[in-house]
């Protein structure tokens, strides 16, 4: 990104942070762009001035297909449902769009300009590239949201999640060994999708921690002949005093998202380290795992 004049000379600003109404215009506008290019008539047709409504591969009606697969009315227009709608159904959307998007080849598709009614492709006979639109929404898509709230993205497998902190996203890509078990290496899945989740509760978040360090309590036998016992302690005391395993009266329940953020990931990056240890395969680990986390 080109560095404009305030910031060349010092004067950054606050960090962009875009409103819900401001994300919801802005992917709004996306989706009118992808709409104008046809990366939707491989799924639901086209309108033509002669031949009237065509159907693809899920019929003629967006909005119906929407609705059936998520039970989310569409009254009015696409756009202005975007524009309108709360967080969820802006989530929503997007990951549904994800999921119906083609890109015409080229080549392929004839452009009918009686009344510029425009280019028409048909869903079964023209070649579309899916991986390629769905490419393309995702960047479309990321550019505002990453700006949005504390900052999310459109994952490569299509739904929406919570940015990890600067230094830390190579944690979500790290794979567990593979002689850690299917059994763990699925619970350790569950619980990075459960807390990264865009929509996910604080509740959910806490249960995502609570994973990870049943993980822990698994392997701590194999714990306590690599760390020294005060650490090994330490491991699971903070775990038990702040009301993530257990719901006591004496333990801390009223902390702040940032620290139960910071939960995850130091729990998250210990468990790929004793998998490491225990297993014997090197993971990469961010550099600054041992230090403080940042928010």
């Amino acid at each position: 990104m080109k560095a404009y004049y305030n910031r060349r000379v010092g004067k950054d600003g606050d960090p962009p942070r875009l409103n819900l109404a401001e994300v919801s215009k802005e992917i709004a506008a996306g989706y009118d762009h992808l709409e104008r290019l046809g990366f939707l008539q491989k799924s639901f047709g086209y309108f033509c001035v002669d031949s009237g409504n065509v159907a693809g591969q899920h019929g003629t009606d967006l909005k119906t297909h929407f609705y059936i697969s998520t039970g989310i009315r569409i009254t009015g227009s696409v756009s202005d449902f975007l524009a309108a709608t709360d967080e969820v159904g802006l989530f929503t959307l997007i990951e549904f769009l994800h999921d119906h998007v083609a890109k015409p080849k080229e080549r392929t598709g004839w452009y009918h300009d009686y009344s510029r009614c425009g280019w028409h492709y048909d869903s079964q006979s023209d070649q579309f590239d899916v991986e390629a639109a769905q490419q393309e929404w995702r960047n479309t898509v990321n550019v505002r949201l990453n700006y949005y709230g504390d900052g999310f993205e459109l994952s490569a497998v299509g739904e929406v999640v919570r940015l990890a902190p600067d230094g830390l996203a190579s944690l979500f890509e790290t794979t567990p060994p593979v002689a850690a078990g299917d059994t763990n290496i699925a619970k350790l899945g569950a619980a990075v999708r459960m807390f990264r989740r865009g929509l996910s509760s604080r509740e959910e978040q806490k249960q995502a921690v609570h994973v990870l360090v049943d993980l822990l309590e698994f392997y701590r036998p194999q714990v306590k002949e690599h760390l020294p016992k005060q650490d090994e302690n330490d491991l699971f005391n903070i775990a038990n005093n702040y009301a993530i395993r257990h719901h006591r009266v004496d333990q801390k329940d009223d902390y702040n998202d940032a620290w139960l953020r910071w939960l995850f990931y130091f729990y998250l990056a210990t468990v790929h380290l004793v998998l490491d240890l225990v297993h014997g395969q090197q993971e990469q680990l961010p550099a600054d795992v041992d230090g403080d986390i940042p928010f």
